[in-house]
């Protein structure tokens, strides 16, 4: 990554405002695909927490099929599931 950063002239410091357009068009996708799937997106701000065992009481909530379960976001970072 710092190679990508240094070739496009950007310095390691300056990479949350470089990054920060992605960071919002990936959030607004996100939001989309959970309207279009009836799925929530979830945010956890705690370490510690298993997301394997949020996954598996929605998949008994909603049975198993494939499809989007749920969005989770984790310190910023979005993780389809």
């Amino acid at each position: 990554m710092t190679s990508y950063l240094y070739q496009k002239g950007v310095k390691i410091f300056d990479y949350p405002k470089f990054a920060e357009p992605f960071k919002e068009s990936i959030r607004a996708n996100a939001e989309l695909i959970a309207k279009e799937h009836g799925a929530e997106i979830e945010f956890i701000r705690k370490s510690g927490v298993r997301k394997e065992s949020i996954i598996s009481k929605k998949i008994e909530q909603r049975g198993n099929h494939p499809c989007i379960v749920h969005i989770i976001s984790v310190y910023g970072d979005l993780q389809y599931i």
